[in-house]
């Protein structure tokens, strides 16, 4: 509800994204960029709004992917689904992510996400895709839910030693 008191509407953001074998399905997320028309990949860090900074940093911007999840578009964890005019970009790299739903959350988003090159995006993708298990899935979702905490206490390690 504060998205819509501190930054305006529309509250969510959507597009369509490519799901299990490459079929388009519609993504939800929370709105978190001022400008309207850009993808989740294109944008500037100067266009994300105040509350989309704090949705971004703790997650919370995809909670309204759940509703994809129920609806049985995505899973908890899998490749991040990419936007149907990214399709090009799976051409020579991936052979198994498509095959597969994507997810909420991922190995790629637990070894640096938008920090790692798109060959090695696809290529942990690939490795998920070629060797699901639960275990993992919990390992990853672990990992996910920290991952906030962890940005936390290394920022406050590093501000208490530059002092």
């Amino acid at each position: 509800m504060s998205i819509l008191v501190f930054d305006t509407r529309p509250v969510m953001f959507k597009q369509s994204r490519l799901g299990k074998n490459n079929k388009p399905f519609i993504l939800y997320k929370f709105r978190t960029l001022a400008v309207k028309g850009y993808s989740d990949f294109e944008f500037s860090h100067e266009d994300v709004t105040k509350m989309g900074r704090f949705l971004r940093a703790s997650g919370f911007d995809e909670i309204p992917q759940l509703l994809n999840v129920i609806k049985g578009e995505m899973s908890l964890v899998g490749p991040r689904p990419l936007p149907e005019e990214y399709v090009d970009l799976l051409n020579g790299y991936s052979k198994t992510r498509s095959l597969i739903k994507p997810g909420i959350t991922g190995l790629v988003q637990t070894k640096g996400g938008n920090e790692l090159d798109w060959p090695e995006r696809f290529r942990l993708d690939d490795a998920y895709a070629s060797d699901i298990s639960f275990k993992k899935d919990i390992i990853i979702l672990l990992k996910t839910v920290l991952s906030p905490f962890k940005t936390k206490i290394t920022q406050s390690k590093t501000l208490t030693h530059s002092i």
